[in-house]
């Protein structure tokens, strides 16, 4: 006679067969099991939580493929390789070049996370400036980061003032694009031309913008 699968075991062949699954759901799956118990048994499979949903949805790490920001959708639910939204968060603020707007957070994350970054604020794991559009752009908790991120927002175009990032996907073929060319300086009216007969509509002034963002030298 077969030894019956652990828990650990189904649990892994429930989420290889859902891609994602909620713990209600997987407690369902396996006719009840009480809810300490799998708990224990989940921390014996490689799990990702998800960052939204109040961390209600898990995948395993090995279907999971982030993107460059560490992050991974599946539908609209939300991973990242950080774990929670604020570890998330304090990551990617600290890395990014210039710092980070809520709203450029908001498109990059998918989700509203103004009431994680006040909180953030509070327990001093994050800065914030205040641009000249009144806008709060959030920055590296080490004294020296923060300076170059803020040093480098300022260095912003002025006529790209009030606009933010593009969407992840659409930075992507910008700078997909930039690849692709053979130019030793980037111009954005020629970029912009060769996006838009791909079907990509990107304003000069967010191409600034990205140029700016990422040090990419342009006429």
């Amino acid at each position: 006679m077969a030894e019956k699968p652990s828990y650990p075991t189904l649990i892994r062949q429930l989420l290889q067969s859902n891609t994602v699954l909620t713990l209600k759901q997987i407690r369902h799956e396996l006719s009840g099991r009480p809810r300490s118990s799998l708990f224990r048994d989940l921390q014996k499979v490689e799990i990702l939580t998800s960052y939204s949903h109040a961390g209600q949805y898990h995948a395993l790490q090995s279907a999971v493929t982030f993107n460059r920001d560490g992050l991974w959708f599946y539908d609209h639910i939300t991973f990242s390789r950080h774990g929670t939204l604020r570890n998330t968060l304090v990551q990617i603020i600290s890395k990014s070049p210039a710092g980070m707007t809520h709203k450029e957070l908001k498109i990059l994350l998918h989700i509203q996370v103004q009431n994680t970054l006040t909180n953030l604020i509070k327990a001093k794991k994050l800065q914030r400036r205040s641009s000249p559009g009144q806008t709060f752009v959030y920055l590296s908790n080490e004294h020296s980061k923060a300076l170059e991120q803020w040093q480098k927002r300022q260095s912003l175009d002025d006529s790209a003032a009030g606009i933010t990032l593009p969407s992840e996907t659409v930075v992507i073929d910008i700078l997909l694009e930039i690849i692709r060319g053979d130019e030793r300086v980037v111009n954005e009216s020629v970029l912009g031309s060769r996006l838009k007969k791909r079907g990509i509509a990107v304003s000069q002034k967010q191409l600034v913008y990205v140029f700016t963002y990422y040090d990419i030298k342009k006429n």
